[in-house]
């Protein structure tokens, strides 16, 4: 395995730099204790530094990797053992051998990760020299597989929380379209407009109702009918914003949520999302859409009122003739936009 794919292990762990943690420094304290030592750490070997997850006896949180004792134990397997580092070529010129903290004793078991990569290991440390007796080593390896089990653990639950990411990103988005759910639709809608009720930042609703669907199910399948709310999920996406949001609110209605629009900006988007639809190639039928939008005003009490009234105007421009979109409210009342 390369330096590059040990490091790549390290990292995915995400574990350098985090915050101290019971679990962690517990265990360097019993080996501490068992051992005899007064400094105990957890070292994680980063690229041109050690870093230390737990430690006990120490003041810093890591030092360079070109004095790291633990760089030279992640090099091997089992126990790696420096009874006294003055006498060792290896450390004797060593900067914390020398200098302060005057290093002397070191035994250290390397921790992989669940693909085998060392990336660091258990340590004590000493400032005399010394030597650890069989049962001290057996302790110190069972310590090792505890700190080992940890950092497993911490990797499996990395991996269900981005599991339940995935599952909930799939609950929340409808699985023809790609646009969101109906529930997503209203929980955003009632954030939104607690924002516009504190702030009263504009903020508007969009629905619409795909023409003639049923026509389409019962004359070409309803294959062409799924097609069709498709290439209109397509559409709809395609004229989003960041900060918008675009919702399959059942059978063939749309809704969409306009976040800082005004009613006129409403409008646009409207009139925007008609001409892309236009622009795209239908099936047999062609494909239109009535569209109903409305924007949040003092007299509105709730994100409900709001939407019901989007849908006002869409029943509105339904009644009109199909395929156009009808603004609710102060362009006048009810007024076409098609």
């Amino acid at each position: 395995m390369t330096e590059q794919d040990r490091l790549a292990a390290l990292f995915e762990l995400d574990l350098l730099d985090t915050a101290e943690e019971k679990e962690f420094d517990d265990l360097v304290c019993l080996a501490s204790a068992i051992c005899g030592t007064p400094i105990s750490t957890v070292t994680l070997i980063d690229k041109d530094r050690q870093w230390f997850k737990a430690a006990i006896g120490l003041t810093d949180r890591e030092t360079d990797r070109n004095v790291s004792f633990c760089s030279h134990a992640i090099e091997q397997t089992g126990l790696f053992l420096v009874e006294d580092a003055t006498a060792d070529h290896r450390f004797s010129g060593n900067a914390l051998v020398t200098g302060t903290p005057h290093f002397r004793f070191y035994a250290g078991i390397p921790i992989h990760a669940p693909c085998g990569a060392a990336i660091g290991t258990l340590c004590v440390i000493d400032t005399v020299p010394r030597q650890l007796t069989t049962d001290q080593k057996e302790a110190l390896r069972i310590l090792s597989e505890q700190v080992q089990a940890r950092i497993d653990l911490r990797l499996k639950q990395k991996a269900l929380i981005q599991k339940q990411a995935e599952l909930e990103l799939i609950a929340a988005t409808d699985f023809l379209t790609g646009v969101s759910t109906r529930r997503v639709f209203s929980s955003r809608a009632e954030a939104e407009f607690a924002h516009w009720k504190r702030h009263r930042s504009p903020f508007s609703i969009l629905l619409m109702d795909i023409d003639n669907f049923k026509q389409r199910n019962d004359r070409h399948g309803h294959a062409a009918g799924d097609e069709a709310l498709v290439v209109v999920g397509q559409v709809l996406k395609a004229c989003l914003r960041v900060s918008d949001l675009a919702a399959r609110m059942g059978g063939e209605e749309f809704g969409v949520l306009l976040p800082h629009t005004d009613l006129h900006g409403a409008v646009d988007f409207a009139a925007r999302f008609r001409r892309a639809l236009q622009d795209v190639e239908h099936g047999p039928l062609p494909l239109t859409a009535s569209l109903g939008v409305a924007s949040a005003t003092s007299d509105c009490a709730s994100w409900e009122q709001l939407l019901s009234r989007a849908d006002e105007a869409m029943y509105i421009a339904k009644r009109s003739g199909k395929d156009r979109a009808e603004a609710f409210g102060s362009l006048p009342a009810a007024q076409a936009i098609a």
